[in-house]
């Protein structure tokens, strides 16, 4: 790993051990501006629903008046974690040793999130990767010149990372189960299940480069931010990526429901099979040893695009084919397979959209789907906005991110930020510690 910039990379896991280490932030490297908008009155504001929220009292009895009481607190309710994506693959075992000695009761996090991104988790049908390979040690990982050129880069095999957090005493929680992701999530062989029927399933996926979606987005008139994110492995394998084709993906969505399924009945079945057989064989690998998922990933976009239809086999889902009514389909086959004590969760970031993520959300748990918790995430990818937080432009301020936990929690589920990215715009002092700032307060 000779060389490699982790400015992004290191995030939360980073400025929290900062933290933890009495770090000083240097508060002059944000605006006035910045510190109007986090104000005096704000952090008491923070503060106060910290000692509310957060903190509660405790009562000895059976003690004389006088005795001295020692309390060594063990764990706690509140769950503060970070991903276990780079399990092993940092480059030395110095590296590793500092990553894996932030989890754990006595130390950080109390919790971890486990990859299981279907694409690189089962490669090949049939075969997932819970086992650890050779590709999954340290001492693999020691040995690369650059790693993030390995289809395997933050997919560690799963079992290792189970095995680390109960050694630890930690909880997990797996990512994710259920995401019609062409870009990240979806196995190219699941597509091929419809090349018989549908001609044009065939080569559904293309590779395309980081820069190529950036172009994309700049043509729809949106700020490229993907090359940004990957700006470490441009010029390797892993700033490659494959997507649906566009014009493949403009003759499925041209179909109705009705068409897909008279004219593709093997496809759609065997599409409602994979997904169903994933959800039971995890639950049957893992159990209750794992103990929350997020069953059903970044679906709102569907769901207010209206596409998501109860009794419909298929899915016209702006993926690509999905099985119908994918997400309460998903989770009641959780519901099923998983033991009681696990908690389900949906996850997503569209919190705008007409709050269709709110609407998802209070539909599914009306229509007697089990939902745990709902997932916030917050991304900023793009090491601009950064910048525009520390000028005191107004991105993710209190206000706003009061508004959007108050529709979250409308449901009356708890809430879990589940995702959380600050791109620091800088790897030098200065950025790492805009970077640390804006995270502290967020």
């Amino acid at each position: 790993m000779r060389g490699m910039k982790a400015r992004w990379v290191l995030g939360l896991a980073a400025c929290a051990a900062l933290s933890a280490e009495a770090f000083e932030l240097d508060k002059s490297v944000m605006s006035d501006k910045y510190w109007q908008i986090w104000s005096p009155a704000e952090q008491a504001r923070i503060d106060a629903d910290i000692e509310r929220f957060r903190k509660a009292d405790m009562e000895v009895e059976g003690l004389p008046a006088g005795v001295e009481v020692k309390v060594d607190q063990l764990t706690h309710a509140f769950v503060f974690g970070a991903h276990l994506f780079n399990f092993n693959q940092l480059g030395s075992d110095e590296r590793n040793a500092r990553h894996q000695a932030m989890f754990g009761h006595d130390s950080l996090f109390n919790s971890a999130t486990i990859s299981f991104y279907w694409r690189p988790f089962e490669p090949e049908e049939g075969k997932p990767r819970f086992a650890a390979t050779y590709e999954d040690t340290a001492e693999y990982w020691n040995k690369l010149e650059n790693p993030w050129a390995d289809w395997r880069w933050r997919r560690p095999a799963s079992d290792p990372c189970v095995e680390f957090c109960e050694k630890k005493g930690i909880r997990s929680h797996g990512h994710t189960i259920a995401w019609g992701s062409d870009f990240w999530q979806t196995p190219s062989w699941y597509y091929d299940k419809g090349v018989a029927e549908l001609p044009f399933m065939k080569n559904f996926l293309r590779t395309v480069s980081l820069s190529a979606v950036d172009k994309s987005q700049e043509s729809r008139g949106k700020k490229g931010t993907t090359g940004d994110v990957f700006m470490p492995y441009k010029g390797s394998t892993y700033g490659v990526r494959y997507q649906s084709d566009p014009a493949k993906l403009k003759e499925f969505l041209s179909m109705s429901v009705e068409e897909l399924e008279a004219k593709a009945p093997k496809f759609v079945k065997a599409l409602n099979d994979i997904w169903e057989r994933r959800t039971v064989e995890l639950a049957r690998h893992y159990g209750k040893r794992v103990q929350s998922w997020d069953v059903v990933n970044e679906s709102s976009v569907d769901y207010g695009l209206g596409v998501i239809i109860p009794g419909d086999k298929i899915c016209r889902s702006h993926y690509g084919p999905l099985p119908g009514d994918y997400p309460y389909v998903t989770l009641k086959c959780a519901e099923k397979a998983f033991p009681p004590e696990v908690k389900l969760n949906i996850n997503d970031y569209q919190f705008g959209y007409n709050n269709a993520y709110g609407r998802q959300v209070t539909e599914l748990l009306r229509r007697g789907a089990k939902v745990d918790i709902v997932g916030a995430q917050m991304h900023l990818f793009d090491y601009k906005k950064t910048l525009g937080i520390a000028a005191g432009e107004e991105i993710q301020t209190p206000k706003q991110v009061r508004a959007i936990m108050d529709r979250l929690a409308a449901p009356g589920r708890p809430i879990h930020l589940s995702e959380i990215t600050v791109t620091s715009p800088g790897d030098d002092e200065k950025g790492r510690m805009i970077q640390a700032v804006a995270l502290y307060n967020l």
